[in-house]
């Protein structure tokens, strides 16, 4: 099942399986798709480019990768089920001319599972989300605690943050997973709304519409396959769209903001414009690649 893409241009996105994670090539000298993947039974953090395979990081024996999420082209952040949060840095081996890691960084404040990472560059902070119940805000710079989110009745599993104002948003589970709360939060950590779903939410996203000009929205994709949206001030509803009723497990919008991309559990891309962007005839080319991994 392919899960968590992202957009790289307007109208491209990236596909990748559950267990990996998209990393962009640390420098010019590597060729072709690079991916990180984590969830083999020997629980080793694998880097496949071409056909290069490296291994880059094993966790302590009693102890297993849940997330990695890229920070950059060159960073990576890592989770646990520990709890504990590393940063990396990837780069090339002089020697060899490999792809190896380095100046890793231990970010300690939760207590349970990672389950979730958001990487907001435009205000240099990280957000993790865990099975603690809390979520925690960490410097990007400086790899440094600014500041735990808490209140949470159940295992956070989704975090996203707004590029136009760094405000966050939380997801956790009501009624013994049959329901979802959104929490919207200041980048100050102060709560400023929660809403109850009556479906539970997979995925979280934020528009990315110029503030003064347009009032954001937050996106969710629910397990129902319907796609919600929120308003940033107070969590109302805005709309809803309905799907083919597979899971909506992944979202991601054009840099543009003008097409909406969604992912089923049923393997179906989707692509939704705005009105008057149906007159648009490009149609998104899909590329598979890298299945022996």
């Amino acid at each position: 099942m392919k899960k968590g893409f992202t957009p790289s241009s307007a109208v491209t996105v990236c596909g990748f399986g559950k267990s990996d994670c998209a990393l962009l090539p640390p420098n010019n000298r590597l060729i072709g798709n690079t991916l990180l993947t984590y969830d083999h039974d020997d629980r080793i953090l694998r880097l496949k480019t071409g056909r290069i395979r490296l291994n880059l990081l094993k966790p302590e024996i009693n102890d297993r990768i849940t997330i990695v999420e890229p920070i950059d082209k060159k960073q990576i952040v890592v989770g646990f089920e520990s709890g504990l949060v590393q940063s990396w840095v990837i780069h090339t081996n002089t020697v060899s001319g490999n792809p190896q890691i380095s100046n890793g960084m231990y970010l300690l404040g939760h207590v349970d599972r990672i389950t979730a990472f958001t990487i907001c560059r435009e205000y240099s902070i990280i957000v993790s989300g865990s099975e603690d119940c809390t979520a925690i805000v960490w410097d990007l710079n400086d790899k440094t605690y600014i500041r735990s989110l808490y209140g949470h009745p159940s295992a956070v599993t989704s975090v996203s943050s707004s590029p136009q104002t760094g405000e966050i948003v939380t997801v956790c589970s009501l009624d013994n997973q049959r329901q979802s709360q959104l929490r919207l939060w200041t980048i100050n950590g102060q709560l400023v709304e929660a809403a109850n779903t009556d479906s539970p939410i997979l995925c979280t996203y934020w528009t990315n519409a110029t503030e003064g000009r347009s009032c954001n929205a937050i996106i969710t994709g629910h397990i129902d396959g319907s796609i919600q949206f929120w308003h940033s001030l107070n969590l109302s509803r805005i709309r809803v769209l309905s799907t083919s009723g597979a899971s909506c497990i992944s979202l991601a919008l054009s840099t543009d903001g003008l097409f909406l991309f969604t992912l089923g559990s049923d393997g179906l891309l989707s692509v939704w414009a705005q009105n008057d962007q149906n007159r648009d005839n490009r149609k998104p080319i899909v590329v598979s690649f890298g299945k022996d991994h």
